[in-house]
């Protein structure tokens, strides 16, 4: 039972310092605005997806509205479901993040990650649902919690288990429309 224990304790430690040992690589090796991740012991940078355009649907007594990008799957796959964030409240040269952000300790809270559908070659976000109640806007959204571990950089983590699928990451300026998404694949 000692052994076992002891063995539990050990695999928690080697965890927690493997973890620890990718922050203090993304604060030495990340300089510019962007989002990241580790894959295989390297850091790589996302880029933001093209958006193709907005698409539209209504029934008899309800719609729905989607952004459309292009592309079916996503070339970023994620081992692990973190990510790392350079971010500043200065415009970026990235003309794809727009970010006019004056308190960027709060405004880290509004990246989300939504859920990207693959459908006839592209992925869809939905942005709303329409019906007789009302309207809904991001139910597809899931918040990410941030972490301060450098000079502007964040380590970002959702906060439910992703399952298996496309992901995006975007601002949320509000009403859930992505200026920029950065998409990501869980397998």
């Amino acid at each position: 039972m000692k052994r076992i224990l002891l063995l539990l304790v050990n695999i928690l430690i080697l965890t927690t310092l493997a973890a620890k040992n990718y922050d203090s690589i993304a604060v030495s090796k990340i300089s510019q605005y962007g989002l990241y991740y580790f894959i295989n012991d390297t850091i790589k940078r996302i880029t933001p997806i093209t958006y193709a355009g907005i698409k539209g649907s209504a029934g008899f007594m309800s719609g729905k509205g989607k952004m459309v990008f292009l592309k079916e799957r996503s070339d970023n796959k994620l081992k692990e479901q973190v990510l790392y964030c350079m971010f500043t409240s200065s415009l970026p040269s990235n003309p794809h993040m727009i970010c006019f952000i004056k308190n960027y300790e709060e405004s880290i809270q509004n990246f989300l990650i939504t859920t990207l559908k693959a459908k006839k070659g592209n992925r869809e976000m939905e942005i709303v649902k329409i019906g007789l109640r009302g309207s809904k806007v991001g139910e597809n959204f899931i918040e990410l919690r941030s972490e301060k571990i450098g000079d502007n950089l964040y380590k970002l983590n959702p906060v439910k288990r992703l399952t298996a699928g496309q992901y995006g990451v975007f601002y949320n300026f509000g009403g859930g429309a992505a200026t920029a998404l950065f998409d990501f694949e869980v397998k």
